[in-house]
């Protein structure tokens, strides 16, 4: 009997957010009663962090000098990993004792996204917004790779190669 084979799954590319978007979600997350989503923000956003990992990091415990620990029972994948913090390294180094995931995180994502005007969010969008972002900004596929703990640079390749310019990418890590 002859095997059966799979199509291939062919991947399509995903369009980050905006400089303006995220200039919105981060405005929002400023007002008094969403700061305590700002680590939060940060982390998915400028780390490429997973939302359900958010909420199984321990920033006490997980955030060691300037990098962050994804920790195997905190990964989605089972795979740890480790992230440099970057943009989100001075924001820490301001509210070290302060560093917390808040409860009840799905309903206060909701709010900050609400509050940042969003009605229709993507899954996942913050953490392809990062990889975007850093593909072309960084142009290293290998350390993309490892921080976002793929496998392979399939993905890489086939999602967020987006027609982005140089200057928005730079203004995305550097503003």
């Amino acid at each position: 009997m002859d095997a059966i084979e799979a199509p291939r799954v062919k991947e399509k590319p995903i369009e980050p957010l905006s400089l303006e978007e995220v200039s919105r979600l981060e405005r929002a997350a400023e007002r008094p009663e969403h700061r305590d989503m700002q680590l939060s923000l940060k982390l998915m956003l400028y780390c490429g962090i997973r939302p359900a990992e958010v909420t199984r990091i321990d920033p006490q415990r997980d955030i060691v000098g300037d990098e962050l620990i994804i920790r195997p029972n905190t990964s989605k994948t089972g795979g740890g990993r480790v992230v440099p913090l970057r943009k989100v390294a001075r924001y820490i180094k301001r509210h070290r004792g302060a560093l917390t995931i808040p409860n009840r995180w799905e309903q206060r994502w909701r709010a900050l996204r609400r509050a940042a005007r969003f009605r229709i969010w993507r899954p996942d969008i913050c953490r392809h917004t990062f990889a975007t972002y850093h593909a072309r900004h960084f142009r290293d596929l290998a350390a993309l790779q490892l921080e976002m703990g793929h496998t392979t640079p399939r993905l890489l390749h086939s999602r967020y190669l987006s027609p982005i310019g140089q200057t928005v990418a730079r203004k995305f890590w550097l503003s």
